[in-house]
């Protein structure tokens, strides 16, 4: 039998604004029956090859660390030249690369006291594309505090000595370590990519190691995420190698607390990584918060967990660790005004290349230059292209560049060296500028799973070639409509109130409504009752909605505590929703109580499967991940069993909405 021919292949990556050799993502060929052939590392602008392939046709996909993807199909031939495939990073190569100007400030952990201090201005340091932040060697991790144009002051967690560079998550600007491996591994494992943080992961654990402090904690990162048997000796020499660094202690800690004979040394240990500042990385400040309730509730647990509890609420959604505030020691959920600390240095990012201007240059605040400037401070006599300072108040160009100088009240207008936030926004979530959307409107209900206030009528106009009603002539006829329009509002007013609540006068009182008793008849409208069926049904797709997201973050094993508090409230709206019907008056449709019964039966079946999804997130939360599959088979027995209810349901319901003018819908529509 003949072998069919083979070829070799190699994968080319390219990615805006990314250096040469840098990890960009891992890719994947598959053959035609999706089976994976190989996977590899993919760099910009190198080849990686793929091995040899035999003759036909194939695909190839990339996870990137951007947080995208691309494919493309491609066929290989029998030949003797090597196959090439470029996989492209298809992110908008302007919004990658944004500029502006601000300003930096190192601060450096003291052991000895526990606290930041201020680091010297000289310590910041540039290289092409990177910021490091040198320091003493036992100073255990480090911030650099930085705001730009556009963006609220921020702290990064940054080790002293270990390069961080800055990268765009349009529109905002954000650090991340200057290692592409280090950068691509906790980017996959933030977003929940965790195969593709395996496969990097098991290429650097293949090849001489890591070559760099940032990505030996990231592979620490990796292997405790997904539980790998190495684990154990990596942490341990992670601990030993690194012995200042936070990540690296606590992830020995977690391995321990994994460990049937080393749990007992796990408690020493996670309070000794508590003394050396924050976590590196994200991830450290939510696994240092779990350890340390697990581990009990002693003093000294209680009072390390006081104390990075204010971290944890105030963390942005970024790889390395971030937050707002004024003082490292304060941080805070919302942006605020921040004047550059006096040990700052002006700093400009072109194309994400931070410039650092000499430290002689002297911030000023802004009560001393201009007390009633909005901006938060300017620079007296110095240029805004060059940074000159020794141009002289009066002067109208600069004396070394020769741009021209705009005279304001008391002095030049500098590069701003701080920024002030947009105005707090109305509602949590809504900062606009770090790009995250605006929450939509609530509508107000009278309780909890009713259905939502309808919107404002409007009214229709009357058509040309009907007569038109003089109101000039005859004003007694406005008076008429006017006071027919007001009773129509007053008794449809009532009557919503009555169908809500099941007639019952004692039932939840609506704000700034006047219950009133309606007469026989007025409450036994068929139309409104099915009206207030129907609303409720479409609530339920809204909690069908928010619970198969929640499902998808636990199965992708990211963002348990979100996803667990988001199937806990799908319970509330479920249980809210059976009482809902249970109070609804439904006497006037023929079916009402067999629909009432067969909508509660469905719905019970939905909570008791939710109740289950919610056991199940948890085992997996306090697992790593690995358990509570007896939870998820229940879970998903309670769901079949809602889907063949509501198939009953449906039956007898679609009936009853096309009598009365309301849409039909099938066993997924509720």
């Amino acid at each position: 039998m003949t072998r069919p021919a083979e070829q070799p292949v190699l994968v080319l990556g390219r990615a805006v604004a990314a250096e040469r050799g840098g990890v960009i993502g891992v890719f994947e060929i598959l053959d035609l029956q999706l089976r994976t052939v190989t996977v590899g590392v993919l760099c910009h602008g190198e080849e990686a090859s793929a091995g040899t392939l035999a003759v036909g046709r194939y695909f190839a996909r990339a996870s990137l660390a951007s947080g995208r993807q691309c494919s493309r199909q491609f066929d290989v031939a029998a030949g003797t030249a090597p196959v090439v495939v470029v996989l492209e990073d298809p992110g908008d190569g302007a919004a990658a690369a944004p500029n502006g100007s601000g300003w930096a400030a190192g601060w450096l952990f003291d052991v000895a006291s526990g606290r930041f201090a201020p680091a010297p201005p000289e310590s910041l340091r540039t290289a092409g594309t990177t910021m490091t932040l040198s320091g003493a060697a036992a100073t255990g991790n480090a911030l650099i505090q930085w705001a730009v144009d556009g963006q609220a002051a921020l702290f990064s967690a940054a080790p002293a000595g270990w390069p961080v560079r800055f990268g765009s998550d349009a529109p905002a600007v954000t650090v991340e370590p200057g290692s592409s491996t280090a950068a691509a591994l906790m980017a996959f494992l933030h977003a929940g990519n965790v195969p593709a943080a395996r496969t990097l992961a098991a290429d650097v654990l293949a090849g001489a190691g890591p070559s760099d402090p940032a990505t030996a904690v990231a592979v620490g990162y990796c292997l405790l995420r997904y539980g790998d048997p190495r684990l154990g000796a990596w942490a341990r020499d992670l601990a030993r190698s690194q012995p200042e660094s936070f990540d690296a202690r606590l992830i020995h800690a977690c391995a321990l607390m994994r460990d049937a004979d080393g749990w007992r040394d796990a408690r020493s240990h996670l309070l000794a990584a508590t003394r050396y500042g924050l976590p590196l990385y994200t991830p450290g400040l939510r696994l240092l918060d779990d350890g340390l309730r697990l581990l009990g509730e002693d003093d000294e647990l209680t009072a390390a967990r006081r104390r990075f509890v204010p971290y944890l609420r105030s963390c942005l959604d970024r790889a390395l660790t971030t937050f707002w505030g004024a003082d490292p020691a304060t941080p805070t959920p919302r942006p605020g005004v921040v004047a550059a600390p006096a040990h700052a240095r002006l700093m400009r990012l072109d194309r994400l290349r931070p410039v650092l201007r000499p430290p002689a240059l002297t911030l000023v605040e802004p009560s001393a230059v201009r007390p009633a400037s909005p901006a938060a401070g300017l620079l007296r006599g110095v240029c805004p292209t060059c940074y000159f300072p020794g141009n002289e108040p009066s002067a109208a160009s600069c004396a070394q560049c020769g741009t021209t100088l705009t005279l304001t009240q008391a002095g030049y207008p500098g590069p701003l060296v701080a920024r002030r936030a947009e105005a707090p926004p109305a509602g949590p979530g809504q900062y606009r500028h770090l790009g995250y959307p605006p929450l939509p409107p609530v509508a107000r209900a009278p309780y909890p799973g009713a259905p939502p206030v309808p919107k404002p009528f409007r009214l229709t106009p009357i058509p040309a070639a009907e007569p038109v009603v003089s109101l000039r002539r005859r004003p007694r006829v406005l008076w008429q409509i006017m006071g027919a329009v007001v009773a129509l509002l007053v008794v449809g007013t009532v009557v919503a109130v009555v169908e809500l609540t099941g007639g019952n006068p004692q039932g939840p009182p609506i704000a700034g409504v006047t219950t009133v008793t309606p007469t026989r008849g007025s409450a036994a409208d068929p139309r409104t009752q099915a009206a207030a069926v129907d609303a409720l049904l479409d609530a339920g797709i809204s909690s069908r909605t928010k619970l198969n997201a929640a499902i998808d973050l636990v199965n992708n094993c990211t963002l348990l505590e979100r996803a667990i508090g988001d199937m806990q409230t799908v319970g509330s709206e479920r249980q809210s929703q059976i009482d809902s019907v249970s109070r609804f008056d439904l006497s006037a449709i023929p079916e009402g109580e067999q629909v009432r019964s067969m909508l509660k039966e469905a719905l019970g079946y939905s909570l008791a499967a939710d109740r289950s999804f919610v056991s199940w997130g948890q085992a997996r939360q306090s697992s790593e991940c690995g358990g509570g599959q007896a939870d998820y088979e229940e879970a998903q027995r309670q769901t079949l069993n809602s889907g063949a209810a509501k198939t009953r349901f449906v039956d007898v319901w679609n009936p009853v909405a096309s009598r009365y003018g309301l849409r039909t819908r099938s066993s997924n529509d509720i």
